[in-house]
């Protein structure tokens, strides 16, 4: 197989073939992102049309970053896929992974490439491409090395986070440069709301988190406008500087008042997102084992089945479930990864609620709000939560055709709740 490539300073680009948004987004605001002093690793760009059609697209892979590397030791191997974040931000859909030169071989760094590529054919990919209609293509990827203090250590960058341009103000996600590749699908080490000129609303941890806010807000004021987004911006620090390793666009919220009312039907603890919105109907999701979710021999579960029909045939919805269910480690169902349409999502689980992921957040902000609390005694729907722990009932789904009206401002944790027609309309089983 011919290929070709071409050398333009820090950026190894492809001759011919489709580049990911990935890659794209990052590439096309590089000279914002240098002009205001920041970083951009050296970076490889493999379109999906020279995986499709090299004999062995690992070893391809392996050839590029020894042609484009020398003397590679660490190498970061990144999801690329041309309908990635497309239509909507959809963060941690597909896979990355990190390749250490050492573990070379169909076992070890062929595995983690393989594994990349393979996350394009995921099911929950599949579903998001359905019910979006995008073509099927397939992954591309974003080759880049990691950004740490030593060539002979992965995870010892200063810093790594996300800076979210998600409204009036904008938020500053503190995550583990430990964590590498997973970091953003962790709980934050800490957080700060931003305001328009750069300043942070609460009393900052370290004296670098100011410095970091101003450069990221004024880097997001000078890239390209997009009607009804912001830009999300990823980064990495180390001791040569502040790197940007990913832009996208996300939704851009607009101010929403809260009313300050005793009639709100929920008592929220955590907010997520904020909008206002009228939704179709209650869905209700019990606490999901891991299996439920799982694809077994290429049969998924019932309750699985169920759930991603009644959300290919229903918008706007509101989602009930526990925090255990929304959650997207590896020991949760990942049940957000199974569902595009609900505009709100309630988290009844609060003896045991923690901070979501930044990469779990933002797929809430995009045209969802999710908030954590409880059902009061003005709802008719406090006994939800009883229903849907562990071990009260079987799993099986249940939905109400009741409408709710919801308010909800993030910054201030603000939620209000009410029943659009006065009603609580019966649940039956979907």
């Amino acid at each position: 197989m011919e290929t070709g490539f071409v050398e333009k300073d820090d950026w190894v680009l492809p001759t011919s073939g489709t580049i990911g948004n990935k890659s794209r987004n990052l590439l096309e605001n590089r000279s914002v992102i240098l002009g205001e002093g920041l970083k951009i690793l050296r970076s490889l760009t493999i379109p999906w049309e020279y995986l499709k059609a090299a004999s062995h697209p690992e070893e391809f892979v392996m050839e590029q970053i020894d042609r484009y590397f020398s003397g590679w030791k660490r190498m970061l191997v990144r999801s690329d896929a041309p309908d990635e974040d497309l239509r909507r931000r959809f963060s941690g859909q597909y896979h990355s992974d990190y390749l250490w030169h050492e573990d070379r071989g169909p076992d070890t760094s062929e595995f983690f490439i393989r594994r990349v590529l393979k996350s394009y054919n995921h099911c929950t990919a599949k579903i998001r491409r359905s019910q979006f209609g995008l073509p099927e293509k397939g992954m591309g990827l974003l080759i880049q090395p990691p950004v740490s203090n030593s060539p002979d250590c992965l995870f010892d960058a200063d810093y790594s986070g996300c800076f979210s341009d998600i409204g009036e103000l904008a938020l500053l996600t503190f995550t583990s440069p430990q964590n590498d590749v997973d970091a953003m699908q962790l709980e934050p080490y800490r957080k700060y709301w931003v305001d328009q000129k750069g300043g942070l609303l609460s009393e900052p941890t370290t004296s670098d988190d100011p410095v970091i806010a101003q450069r990221l807000r004024k880097l997001v004021g000078s890239l390209p406008p997009i009607e009804g987004k912001g830009w999300e911006i990823e980064f990495l620090q180390n001791r040569e500087g502040l790197y940007v390793v990913q832009t996208t666009p996300v939704r851009k919220s607009r101010k929403v008042v809260v009313p300050d009312t005793i009639d709100s039907i929920f008592d929220a603890v955590e907010v997520v997102g904020t909008d206002e919105m009228l939704t179709s109907g209650i869905l209700c999701v019990p606490y999901l084992s891991y299996s439920i979710s799982e694809v077994i021999d290429g049969n998924r579960k019932e309750e699985l089945e169920r759930l991603i029909r009644f959300d290919a045939a229903h918008e706007d919805y509101c989602l009930v479930t526990v925090h255990h269910n929304l959650t997207r480690d590896d020991l949760s169902p990942n049940l957000l990864q199974y569902v595009m349409n609900p505009s709100v999502i309630i988290d009844l689980e609060t003896d045991f609620i923690r901070e979501f992921a930044p990469h779990v957040e933002q797929f809430l902000r995009e045209g969802r709000v999710a908030v954590a609390g409880s059902f009061n005694d003005r709802s008719k729907l406090r006994d939800l939560r009883s229903l849907l722990l562990r071990g009260t009932i079987d799993p099986k789904l249940s939905y109400s055709p009741t409408p709710l009206l919801v308010r909800t401002d993030e910054a201030t944790k603000k939620a209000h709740i009410g029943l659009a027609d006065g009603k609580v309309k019966k649940f039956t089983r979907v």
